[in-house]
């Protein structure tokens, strides 16, 4: 992974459940990455922690496009 790649939290860590979306944002840390996380369950938008490497993932293509796709969906809709 590098920085700003789109991953995805692989384990619940903290208040971060399984299959949420993240952004790294700075990776400096040693093994923490500094992460934009979006998770509309428990934060309703954005929220910026550092989580360890180990309990990420990078987004899969798929991942990526449907994302892109709901984007797109939102911004059509607002």
């Amino acid at each position: 992974m590098k920085l700003y790649d789109l991953c995805i939290i692989n384990e619940n860590v903290d208040i971060y459940k399984k299959g949420t979306y993240a952004i790294i944002i700075d990776m400096d840390e040693k093994d923490d990455y500094h992460l934009e996380i979006w998770d509309f369950d428990k934060l309703d938008g954005a929220d910026l922690n550092y989580i360890d490497k180990k309990f990420l993932r990078k987004a899969t293509k798929e991942e990526e496009e449907y994302l892109r796709k709901f984007n797109e969906y939102i911004e059509e809709n607002e």
